[in-house]
């Protein structure tokens, strides 16, 4: 190995687990087995190249370059590992990828897994060289998710006027990182996968480790185009609307070059439709940011079905119950200038100003809970109040008690599913009422996006 593969001389520093795949011709995997004089040896073999691992001297089946009409014959080549333990993992069927894939799986998987768990002086490096074509592609293909690095030997001559076997003397070793993470694919596919479940902050992540282990520019500047973009729907699920906005405006301006680059997959023509609309979106709820609006009310929505979707009932009804509240704040001050927060008794009907006068403060105002909302929506005859008292959410049966019971209120067991879909229903009815018809949040899909459309609140969310 020479220096600029390894310039700081860390294959010495570090235990190394070497997998080999390995064919009749055992010389370049002896070659590679001197220089990076490994801990632990796995060779991925074939009935008929497995090597003979009982003395401290392996014995490898060799076949002799030979002229096509001279008989095959097996010769045997000793080589010594040093203190290296060596394993045979041998695949039943050499020509036959999905049965490599599977050996290699049953086999080396775990090993790989209990090695790197040691530490990080602790690395594996995949020498593909030797073994038939479908079992080095098994083989590099098994190692995709592995943190490793790759070794092949290639050769400055080969036989057959530059198309056959490397001839003697002119191999030539190369290392390379492993090249899914090298070039991002894995990273790049992880992320896709845990942004089109809505887990935002995981994806973010995945590109802030990928953008350290890729070393070129371009690559650097991809994931963290697509570590902005995660960023701002993470912070857009955790009600930070401007930072949201700030971040998503980021991956339209200055990251949207690199996002392209990323491939058609995460930035087409619908994504880039979609993040349009969840930035005007943002910027209304920006706008309105410490009143209550009619996009407040569709994006609590919207969340609180992503929750539902994810199974988190509680969190999800924590939201429909807020998002309760919000429908009547918005109504109020709308459609009867009365802050919930600070309605005057002057502002009360004459029925509930003499109930509720031994609540209001020093100033005669009062702060009014969801109940008391809707209660005086409905003194008001408000449309939106009688809807209340129809969907029966203000009696002992009200599906709002599902809050109340949960974990995350006042009680101690979890909410159901059936819970949460039968308030769920209700809170759609209600926002209906309210008059809404601008488009719900609908967030991107990385390789099937689609445009959302206006639609009333019985279609909010996505």
């Amino acid at each position: 190995m020479d220096a600029e593969n390894d310039p700081a001389g860390t294959r010495v520093a570090k235990q190394t687990l070497l997998i080999c795949s390995l064919g009749g011709s055992p010389e370049p995997v002896i070659d590679a087995i001197k220089a990076i004089k490994p801990q632990v040896v796995v060779f991925v073999c074939s009935g008929q190249s497995r090597p003979d691992l009982s003395e401290s001297k392996p014995r490898f089946a060799a076949r002799p370059r030979q002229a096509s009409h001279e008989a095959l014959q097996l010769t045997w080549v000793e080589a010594e590992i040093g203190s290296a333990n060596a394993h045979n993992v041998a695949v039943e069927h050499p020509e036959r990828i999905e049965k490599c894939i599977q050996s290699i799986r049953q086999n080396i998987d775990g090993r790989v897994a209990e090695w790197l768990i040691r530490g990080d002086n602790h690395q594996i490096i995949v020498d593909i060289t030797g073994g038939t074509k479908a079992m080095s592609a098994a083989l590099a293909l098994c190692a995709r998710p592995w943190n490793c690095r790759f070794y092949y030997t290639g050769g400055t001559q080969r036989d057959k006027g530059g198309l056959g076997v490397v001839q003697d003397g002119s191999e030539v070793a190369f290392e390379t990182g492993n090249p899914w993470d090298a070039l991002g694919y894995q990273a790049m596919e992880e992320f896709r996968l845990f942004f089109n479940r809505g887990q935002f902050e995981a994806a973010r992540l995945i590109a802030e480790e990928a953008k350290k282990r890729v070393d070129e520019q371009s690559l650097k500047r991809q994931h963290q185009a697509l570590e902005t973009c995660a960023q701002a729907y993470a912070k857009w699920e955790a009600f930070d609307h401007k930072a949201a906005l700030t971040s998503l405006k980021d991956v339209t301006g200055k990251c949207a070059n690199d996002m392209a680059a990323c491939g058609t997959g995460f930035w087409d023509q619908n994504i880039k439709l979609v993040i349009a609309q969840n930035i005007g979106q943002l910027e209304k709820l920006a706008e309105a940011a410490g009143t209550p609006s009619i996009a407040f009310v569709l994006d609590l929505l919207a969340n609180a079905k992503r929750r539902g979707v994810e199974g988190r009932f509680d969190d999800a009804v924590a939201r429909l119950y807020r998002c309760t509240e919000a429908i009547a704040q918005y109504q109020l001050k709308s459609a009867h200038q009365i802050d919930s927060g600070a309605a005057t008794l002057a502002q009360l009907p004459e029925a509930l100003r003499n109930q509720w006068q031994g609540r209001a403060d020093a100033e005669g105002k009062l702060k009014l809970a969801l109940q008391d909302d809707y209660a005086l929506l409905q003194a008001l005859y408000d449309p939106l109040g009688q809807l209340f008292t129809e969907l029966k959410m203000d009696g002992m049966e009200s599906p709002l008690a599902a809050r109340n019971s949960s974990i995350l209120a006042h009680g101690f067991a979890p909410v159901s599913g059936s819970g949460f879909r039968g308030l769920l229903g209700k809170v759609e009815q209600l926002a209906a009422r309210m008059g809404a018809s601008v488009p719900a949040p609908e967030f991107p899909k990385m390789g099937k996006a689609k445009v959302s459309r206006p639609v009333g609140t019985a279609g909010i969310g996505r």
